[in-house]
């Protein structure tokens, strides 16, 4: 295909080297200088040819898998400014790399590659490389496969004037193969690699002169909520709390579900609504002082089978007091570990809200203010975080995902542009990633993170 598409646009038989490991020939073979029989990383290994342009589809095969001499060809690959290729990597990741030995200065390249590229963590180091080694980089992702039988979505990578200066990354999403396929014959200039007038471009995600990408870890922390140890005990709707006649002071103010977070921030004017609506919004928490309200004593003393106590429950047997769940400090908002449109931030804006251990709870490390926060949160909703997120996602086959904080932490995530407007950009972010819009809501984060109007 690729080399028939060369032809196309007049590139001589002479200038075009071909090369594949199938043995059996083709009729595009005449087209170009070609190599049969010939597995690439090994030839790249030993070949003197140097090449302007390199066009390539990896193989999306794990090294380990790969016959022991292309494993061994693939890990031998290193050079000074590159390091090595890990041997926990993929095909694909050793094929772009061993492409850019073969790279004259000025050169370009055109790879299809997995989604992985952007956010395998073995790959961190070539994707920065990558953008300081080239002038310009086009990074086009198509959210759905471009392959039959290829579940997973893709990403060509265009770079042009391999180590020369002005680099700058410019990125686009694509939410089918059609619509990409159209971006890239609106710049015929870009799929070809023809040198061009130089054209405008965003720096964007690690464009940066210093590094673009930080571990979540670094802007926020992710715990679990409150662990009661008996649910039906400690929660309650505001219906069993009259009927029960327990003081607003035994009780503490919560949140309890995923369903619960509809709305970019939780004021206590929702939390009311939610109250009102007869969620579990209630926390049986009494301080020392409410243990003296008759209801409070009489429902402490309630045993199992009138609907007291698991007392003998791990995590209820190991508190002092038992009635006291242990609930996080410093909160400032919310998040579902469990979801279908990935991991998101409701903010907290209601003092003295907590949470259970359905939902994690987050705090914003540095971020003081509420303009602040939004933009960390913002930089969560972006498609490069996104695609981070897919190497450590748990998929049920009701549909939902679930992430676990450990691993949450480790995310890769552009680093925060904070300025006045980030809570708008927010709020608008998030409603419509709620009505269903999730490309829209990508659209706004990533726009807010390169500085471009929303």
């Amino acid at each position: 295909m690729f080399v028939r598409s060369l032809s196309g646009i007049h590139v001589p038989r002479e200038r075009i080297r071909a090369l594949d490991i199938e043995q059996r020939s083709a009729a595009s073979d005449t087209l170009a200088q070609t190599l049969r029989g010939t597995e690439f990383l090994q030839w790249a290994a030993h070949t003197e040819e140097r090449f302007d342009r390199i066009v390539a589809n990896p193989p999306y095969v794990p090294l380990r898998r790969l016959a022991k001499r292309i494993g061994h060809a693939a890990s031998s690959i290193s050079t000074p400014e590159f390091g090595e290729v890990p041997l926990r990597a993929n095909c694909w990741y050793a094929f772009l790399y061993a492409a850019l030995k073969l790279l004259k200065d000025g050169g370009g390249l055109c790879f299809v590659l997995p989604a992985a590229w952007e956010y395998a963590t073995y790959a961190v180091p070539l994707r920065w490389k990558i953008a300081q080694s080239f002038a310009l980089v086009d990074i086009h992702r198509c959210v759905v496969p471009l392959f039959e039988g290829v579940l997973e979505g893709s990403v060509v990578l265009l770079a042009r004037g391999f180590r020369r200066r002005g680099w700058s990354v410019h990125r686009r999403v694509h939410a089918s193969a059609d619509l990409l396929a159209r971006e890239l014959r609106r710049n015929t200039d870009a799929i070809q690699l023809r040198e061009s007038s130089p054209r405008v471009v965003v720096p964007l995600n690690l464009a940066s002169r210093e590094s673009s990408l930080l571990p979540l870890q670094e802007l926020l922390d992710i715990r679990i909520g409150g662990v009661t140890g008996d649910v039906g005990y400690f929660l309650m709707t505001e219906h069993e709390r009259r009927t029960r006649r327990l003081p607003r002071t035994s009780v503490l103010p919560v949140v309890s579900r995923a369903h619960q977070l509809q709305w970019p921030s939780i004021d206590r004017e929702k939390w009311e609504q939610l109250r009102d609506q007869g969620e579990r919004v209630w926390l049986f928490c009494p301080p020392s002082g409410a243990k003296k309200h008759g209801s409070v004593r009489k429902y402490l003393r309630l045993d199992r089978e009138s609907g007291g106590c698991n007392r003998k429950a791990f995590k209820v047997a190991g508190r002092n007091p038992w009635y006291r769940t242990p609930l996080p400090k410093k909160v400032h908002g919310f998040l579902s570990g469990m979801s279908r449109r990935g991991p998101w931030i409701c903010l907290r804006g209601m003092p003295g809200l907590n949470a259970t251990n359905t939902l994690y709870v987050v705090t914003f490390l540095g971020a003081s203010d509420d303009e602040s926060r939004a933009a960390v949160a913002l930089a969560l909703l972006t498609t490069v975080a996104a695609s981070n997120m897919a190497e450590i996602q748990r998929r049920y086959p009701d549909g939902l995902v679930k992430y676990e904080p450990a691993e949450l932490r480790r995310v890769l995530v552009p680093k925060p542009r904070v300025a006045a407007g980030a809570g708008d950009v927010y709020r608008r972010a998030i409603q419509a990633l709620l009505n269903g819009n999730g490309l829209e809501c990508q659209r706004l984060a990533d726009a807010w993170i390169a500085g471009k109007p929303s």
